[in-house]
């Protein structure tokens, strides 16, 4: 998941600010039909991103934003979450309190 993560940075980075595009990254069909972005980063040499054997490529959560949506999606996500909370809280007279640890996570938790 690290190198993913990395990976999609480096591959927002290269098509700033949009990403690679749909089923570029990170899914199952970026790598049924194997997605050119996996040897622009890097990652077609590594068991379980290669060619052949992709079974980790649709195991990166927030990689697959970054990398198929880039720094635009991102910034989407984020200000969709924040604008949610605050709806929740103004809404529901709750207060809500998420923690940095349980946001960047929530993959393993779940």
């Amino acid at each position: 998941r690290a190198r993913a993560l990395v990976s999609a940075f480096y591959l927002a980075k290269m098509s700033f600010p949009v990403g690679g595009g749909f089923a570029t990254f990170g899914t199952q069909m970026s790598g049924a039909y194997y997605s050119s972005a996996y040897q622009e980063v890097g990652l077609s040499s590594i068991w379980g991103f290669t060619k052949d054997n992709y079974d980790f490529i649709g195991d990166g959560g927030f990689a697959t934003i970054i990398g198929q949506f880039g720094y635009a999606g991102l910034l989407a996500v984020i200000t969709f979450f924040v604008w949610l909370l605050k709806y929740l809280k103004k809404t529901s007279g709750l207060h809500i309190v998420i923690s940095a640890r349980c946001v960047l996570n929530w993959n393993e938790k779940f």
